[in-house]
């Protein structure tokens, strides 16, 4: 999938960030938490709206911050995405869940296309 349908595909703005890891052949995997109330196709808080996609480690740019957070460790929201001109930049404020107190940090990013593997999966909570 081309990085311009996905983004007309799935709108990631203020959506969760579940995850970003590396696979087992150095790709960057995101999984975003598709969930939201103003979204129709994926609003039932009985349900798990999980989208993975899979980013060649050369289509990813981190301009701050770090990129890599655990599932479970982290969870973030995208809080920033500017769609054009290209490349696509992305604001992820992520919460720690295991850390005392309230820790945030920020990560800033590029997407510069190049395919995609994107799979969304829903699933009963």
């Amino acid at each position: 999938m081309a990085l311009e349908e996905f983004l007309r595909v799935y709108d990631l703005y203020d959506k969760g960030v579940d995850a970003i890891t590396q696979d087992d052949a150095g790709r960057v995997r995101f999984v975003f938490d598709l969930f939201h109330c103003d979204d129709p196709q994926r609003d039932d808080e009985a349900k798990e709206y999980l989208l993975t996609a899979t980013f060649r480690p050369q289509d990813v740019v981190v301009h701050e911050g770090a990129l890599y957070h655990e599932e479970g460790g982290w969870l973030g929201k995208v809080l920033d995405l500017q769609e054009a001109p290209a490349p696509v930049r992305m604001g992820i404020e992520w919460w720690s869940l295991r850390l005392p107190g309230i820790v945030t940090s920020w990560t800033s990013l590029s997407l510069l296309g190049g395919p995609i593997q994107a799979e969304e999966t829903i699933s009963d909570r």
